[in-house]
């Protein structure tokens, strides 16, 4: 039992906390982050060394870290735990846009790919797809709209997301 808690305390000590930009440092980790690590290390642990670590040494090991690891580390929880939502703004959408045309230093094999890796981005910011159907699609699954509403040209895509749903016939 001394050395899982001892595991899980070299977890959180060696977890870094998100950034806080107003008091410009790091914060401690939450106590969802830390168990959420621990579990991960335990149960690799066990199938590195073929080994099972007892289910009652498992299951005390959530109120121990949100209790007595929690106080000794000053570990964030409850609503202090949670930073606010932030979404993706113009200032990061120009950003990204910027670095991935003027500061990008990869060497492309074509300028072509640059303008497809543009497009994927666009699309997975501004559409419900998910980036791996944006990866598979092909041309069947594409929908193009452009049209002309009040005088102001009105541009949609539309996927056909067959694959994604299971209607395909192939998989």
């Amino acid at each position: 039992m001394e050395e899982v808690k001892h595991m899980v305390r070299t977890v959180a000590v060696t977890t870094k906390g998100p950034w806080d930009g107003e008091k410009q440092k790091r914060l401690t980790p939450t106590t969802t982050t830390v168990r959420v690590k621990s579990r991960k290390l335990l149960n690799s642990y066990e199938r590195k060394y073929n080994t099972e670590i007892p289910r009652g040494i498992k299951d005390s090991m959530a109120p121990w870290i949100e209790g007595e690891l929690a106080k000794e580390l000053k570990l964030r929880k409850g609503k202090d735990g949670h930073k606010d939502r932030k979404f993706f703004t113009i200032e990061n959408y120009v950003q990204m846009q910027s670095f991935h045309w003027s500061e990008d230093f990869h060497d492309y094999i074509h300028e072509g790919m640059r303008a497809d890796y543009t497009n994927l981005l666009n699309t997975h910011c501004y559409t419900s797809a998910r980036l791996r159907e944006v990866c598979q699609a092909v041309y069947g699954d594409l929908e193009v709209i452009l049209a002309s509403k009040d005088g102001i040209p009105e541009f949609r895509l539309k996927f056909a997301k067959r694959i994604c749903k299971g209607t395909e016939k192939n998989q």
